[in-house]
């Protein structure tokens, strides 16, 4: 759901993020819930940006180039070759 190939949480587009907030409101039941999304959306910011630092020291760093490449963690696609 979240996208992990935008540097920054400020660069995921807007389209995604309705996506992931109607997730959420799906999910959850609340009557003043749009008075939390600024808050939300925080938590979720944080929350990527330990995954992706998670993902880089497990995939990524101390390790060959190659096999850095190579090494694609599960449920991820490899974009390599996709047009941007």
């Amino acid at each position: 759901m979240c996208p992990l190939g935008v540097p920054s949480w400020r660069d995921i587009k807007q389209q995604k993020l309705d996506h992931m907030w109607a997730t959420i409101e799906d999910k959850f039941e609340s009557v003043d819930f749009n008075d939390h999304r600024d808050h939300i959306f925080g938590w979720m910011n944080e929350l990527w940006n330990k995954w992706r630092g998670y993902l880089h020291a497990t995939y990524v760093k101390n390790k060959p180039i190659v096999q850095a490449l190579n090494n694609i963690p599960k449920g991820a696609r490899s974009n390599r070759n996709a047009k941007n």
